[in-house]
Order: C-alpha cells, then structure tokens, then sequence
C-alpha cells in the first residue's frame, strides 16, 4: 500500500496542494461494514458524494477553479 501511494504521487499526480480526509464510523458501523460488502459500498459512495460536494462548495466560495476527485 505504501509502495502504491509513493508511487502515485511521485509519478502520477499533479504537484499541487492535497487535503487528506478521513472517515470514522461508529464501533457498531465498522463492525457492521467489516462483514457486509454491500453496506460497505454504500457507506463509502454516500462519504466520497458528501466529501466531493463540500469540495466543491468551499472552492466555489474561494472562487478556486478545479475538479475535486478522489484515489
């Protein structure tokens, strides 16, 4: 994993500034997702809609041109 992040940023993405976002759930959720697929997609496309939108929000208000996207 580490290999894989090394890589993609030196030779993949663009240099320019990154936020990093991290998600943390409830015990029972996370026991909840460690078990079923399906709810573990679902929680995860529900987080990166939420996370792209505000994304977007903050660099409409700071007037930022760009796509917000995720790895």
């Amino acid at each position: 994993m580490a290999q894989l992040a090394a890589y993609a940023v030196d030779r993949l993405l663009p240099r320019v500034p990154y936020r990093q976002w991290v998600i943390s759930l409830p015990f029972a959720l996370r026991m909840a997702v460690a078990f079923d697929r399906d709810l573990l997609n679902g929680v995860f496309a529900c987080a990166t809609r939420t996370m792209l939108r505000c994304a977007e929000r903050i660099g409409a208000e700071k007037g930022a041109a760009g796509q917000p996207a995720g790895v």
